[in-house]
């Protein structure tokens, strides 16, 4: 039950804020979920889907586990960020290997960018967006999500969402109580 609730110069309780790097463990899960439909393994090669990466001796190692975990030694790329790029999977893909993968954590978009065109790959034709929202967002309770896109209709999946306050809550209540909310299972 809500106990006091306040919002700054008086804004509604809809208003919707970005979570920025929050987006990045949503991702996760999405990522969890191909693992369990059969789609890829945590420790396949990216290589083996992004196949512009095949013959260059860093990217051809990077697996996807280290896509997500930041530590593919790919550069972190913020201006992935901007409104202007028209193909962010694209530019991302094409960003240079700057460690070796698996020795260092590299902070930034371009990891979980490159996934995002992996799992779009992956998906044959359905779309990224429509995924996570059934595997991931649908199942939280977040319904009426706001993606950045570029000009091609990629998400952009590190800083792409926003929440309201009290969907804030009841993602804090999920993490709290260990996948339930209101004692009730949502996460498998």
């Amino acid at each position: 039950r809500v106990i006091f609730e306040h919002y700054a110069n008086g804004g509604p309780a809809n208003r919707r804020w970005p979570i920025f790097s929050g987006t990045k463990s949503f991702w996760g899960i999405a990522a969890l979920a191909a693992v369990q439909e059969g789609l890829f393994r945590l420790d396949d090669l990216v290589s083996e889907t992004i196949t512009e990466w095949k013959n260059d001796p860093r990217k051809s190692q990077i697996t996807i586990r280290q896509l997500l975990s930041q530590t593919d030694g790919i550069e972190g790329a913020s201006r992935l960020q901007r409104p202007s790029i028209r193909d962010r999977n694209a530019m991302a893909i094409e960003l240079p290997s700057v460690a070796e993968p698996g020795s260092a954590f590299i902070y930034g978009p371009s990891h979980i960018q490159i996934f995002s065109e992996l799992l779009r790959r992956k998906l044959k034709g359905r779309n990224v967006i429509s995924y996570f929202e059934a595997h991931v967002a649908n199942r939280l309770g977040l319904h009426d999500l706001k993606y950045k896109k570029d000009a091609r209709g990629n998400p952009l999946p590190a800083t792409g969402l926003e929440l309201t306050a009290r969907e804030w809550a009841r993602l804090g209540e999920l993490v709290l109580g260990n996948g339930n909310y209101h004692r009730r299972q949502i996460v498998p």
